[in-house]
């Protein structure tokens, strides 16, 4: 099967490929990879699974039925809401008090066309947004302050 392998770093796309191979050796690779770069005295290593909805129009080519029939959420006359699974492979990131965040990721989702893989990246390129990490903490000052 085909995946698609995005490195997000502070909320952007630096790298985007097309993997074909098994589920878990396109993750162990991908794992050794970011193994590589991480610094284990400054950051955790770790690999999520998580999920991102997505709606598709209807009908689904052989191609996307293929790949999507399993993640089939809801259905609707002309589109459908898919959960589609996804590996986030964390090699740098921070603690801040309470809050995490990710500062270079890789994210490994089933290849399913340019439209979704245009999803995913946005999802990529938000896991690693630098102003995500200031909304957070910010957030979390509000609700001290409501206390």
């Amino acid at each position: 099967m085909k995946y698609l392998v995005l490195r997000s770093e502070l909320g952007k796309i630096v790298s985007s490929e097309n993997v074909e191979g098994e589920l878990k050796q396109v993750i162990i690779n991908v794992a050794q990879k970011a193994m590589s770069e991480w610094n284990e005295l400054s950051s955790d290593f770790s690999i999520m699974k998580d999920t991102v909805e997505i709606v598709v129009q209807l009908p689904f080519t052989k191609e996307q039925y293929v790949v999507l029939r399993n993640y089939v959420k809801e259905k609707g006359q002309k589109e459908a809401v898919v959960e589609l699974p996804v590996y986030v492979i964390s090699f740098d990131n921070e603690w801040t008090e309470s809050d995490y965040f990710d500062r270079k990721v890789y994210v490994v989702a089933p290849y399913v066309d340019s439209k979704v893989n245009g999803e995913l990246e946005q999802y990529a390129m938000q896991l690693t947004n630098p102003e995500k990490k200031g909304a957070e903490e910010e957030e979390i000052e509000e609700m001290e302050e409501e206390s």
